[in-house]
């Protein structure tokens, strides 16, 4: 007949959702597979904690232009890359900025 499955071929409803749910994990691995790994981003808060001083210096070093590039997504939270934070700390950090001043005020 046309249109119909034979009554051997029919899998229960647990067996089903176990092929769906193979099915969808081996699509996840592949899309993770496929794309880069996500950006880390680290808060003012966690970049003052992987510099090892307050936060205080990390809002002067963002007012006086020596810090690494950042993103601000709210009016008091902003975001930095690692990668540009180790790429900063590699060429110096606020150390490295020509005609710096001994203090930052």
């Amino acid at each position: 007949m046309v249109g119909t499955v034979p009554e051997q071929t029919l899998v229960d409803k647990g067996t089903l959702e176990a092929i769906i749910a193979c099915a969808a994990d081996a699509a996840a691995k592949r899309a993770v597979e496929a794309c880069p790994l996500p950006v880390e981003w680290l808060s003012s808060k966690q970049f003052a904690a992987y510099l090892g001083v307050s936060e205080v210096t990390i809002a002067r070093y963002v007012k006086a232009g020596v810090a690494p590039p950042s993103v601000k997504i709210a009016r008091n939270a902003r975001r930095f890359r690692k990668r540009d934070v180790d790429a900063w700390i590699a060429a110096g950090g606020a150390l490295a900025i020509p005609g710096r001043k001994e203090t930052l005020q």
